[in-house]
């Protein structure tokens, strides 16, 4: 799907939200449009996917193990 058919297809779905389900949406999304990611975050994460994609995740229970949860 092209971003500008997403982009329509949100719009035409924001029309249809209550007044209250807009001022929700809005809290959603406004704090997370502001977050931006540095090059070097984007760089990062790119190598975090490269390395969960390659196996070399952690398990979740080690962690929580090791923090003492």
């Amino acid at each position: 799907m092209k971003v500008s058919i997403a982009r329509e297809e949100l719009k035409t779905l924001v029309d249809l939200l209550s007044e209250e389900q807009v001022l929700a949406l809005l809290v959603i999304l406004k704090p997370w449009a502001e977050d931006v990611i540095s090059p070097l975050e984007a760089q990062e994460i790119m190598e975090a996917r490269a390395d969960i994609k390659d196996g070399k995740g952690i398990n979740a229970e080690d962690v929580w193990r090791e923090l003492g949860i």
